[in-house]
């Protein structure tokens, strides 16, 4: 557990017209290279308690994004989800961060 807890793997996702990112236990942050019309993102899969989650846009303007949970069952993502993201500073991403007490993904920035 302690390994899963220290590691966390960078996953970049290309430009696109709809792009669907669909994140494992080990991603930390999925970063935006490009240009995206529309990023459809499901959070990673039995998550761990604490475990963080980001995704960031630095090479590129994403116009929707679309962000869900559909494990483990009745997950919820609480906070708002951005719904565009930016190489600006006023819309960098977002980041989560599971609790397996209230079966909930917070967003923490």
């Amino acid at each position: 557990v302690r390994r899963l807890r220290s590691s966390s793997s960078c996953t970049t996702i290309a430009t696109g017209t709809t792009v669907n990112a669909s994140a494992v236990a080990s991603t930390g942050l999925l970063v935006a290279t490009g240009a995206i019309t529309t990023l459809n993102v499901t959070l990673p899969r039995t998550p761990f308690n604490g475990q963080q989650f980001g995704l960031a846009c630095p090479g590129g303007s994403v116009t929707t994004i679309v962000i869900s949970a559909n494990s483990p069952s009745s997950v919820s993502i609480v906070g708002v989800n951005p719904t565009v993201c930016s190489s600006t500073l006023s819309s960098t991403g977002a980041y989560f961060t599971y609790n397996t007490a209230t079966n909930t993904w917070y967003r923490t920035e």
